[in-house]
């Protein structure tokens, strides 16, 4: 399984894409900017909602997830090398940071190794009830869960190599913090450019893949994996990814 683009060179939507605008009475004929003006308006989550905030109430869930299947939004997504100068582990919330690490432990059983391991997040308030598992008084935000809660409880063959690894960590502050900051925060510590493996989890890994190609420019080199998404992700979520991925494109 491997990403695919959503539009082609004249900015057509692909079949899955023009199916998923017809089921949302999209006209998939206007330009591309106009489609995904609109696209983000019927498909985005609202500014002060957050992912696991988001329910399942469509009744027509298969036949979307069929959709959503060939955009490549649902199947796990592996690398294409086994050697990397970055393997860089984008931020989330409690469940989706815990699934992220789990497959970056997976790969690097598989011998998949990197000089450098990147760490990125925010410092958004963790959630009192959706992360209460995880928080302390010394431990509040998404960074403190990436730094002092997550990383540091692993027992894996990553920890028993880390003194072999250079550990980045990257915060990026403020309110309403997007997936973009981060890349740019990180970015402006100036690392060498390199061969660069994100780690994100579906249905999010097109979206911030595209995110990714257009802020780190060659020589960087830009792969994005993840493992499948969780049978429970609401079709809103897949949605509002789609949204997310299709605003990339914009001319």
């Amino acid at each position: 399984m491997a990403i695919i683009s959503l539009f082609d060179a004249q900015g057509m939507p692909n079949a899955a894409l023009k199916e998923l605008l017809s089921y949302a009475h999209i006209d998939s004929h206007q330009t591309i900017n106009a489609l995904i003006q609109v696209a983000s308006k019927v498909w985005l989550r609202a500014s002060d909602q957050e992912r696991w905030q988001l329910q399942e109430n469509n009744k027509d869930r298969d036949y979307l997830l069929h959709l959503f299947d060939r955009l490549a939004m649902l199947q796990q997504i592996n690398p294409g090398k086994t050697k990397y100068d970055y393997i860089i582990v984008l931020g989330g919330d409690l469940p989706g940071m815990q699934t992220r690490l789990a497959y970056l432990d997976a790969l690097w059983q598989k011998e998949i190794r990197a000089d450098n391991i990147v760490l990125l997040g925010s410092d958004r308030p963790l959630d009192a009830e959706h992360e209460k598992a995880a928080i302390t008084p010394e431990r509040t935000t998404e960074f403190d869960l990436i730094k002092n809660y997550l990383w540091h409880r692993k027992r894996t063959r990553i920890l028993a190599l880390r003194s072999l690894q250079q550990l980045i960590l990257s915060a990026q502050m403020g309110n309403n913090v997007q997936l973009r900051d981060t890349y740019v925060d990180w970015l402006s510590h100036n690392p060498t450019p390199g061969s660069c493996l994100f780690i994100s989890s579906q249905p999010h890994i097109g979206y911030q893949d595209a995110v990714a190609q257009k802020l780190f420019k060659p020589p960087f080199k830009i792969e994005t994996v993840g493992p499948q998404a969780s049978t429970d992700t609401p079709t809103a979520e897949y949605f509002d990814a789609l949204a997310r991925w299709m605003h990339q494109y914009r001319i």
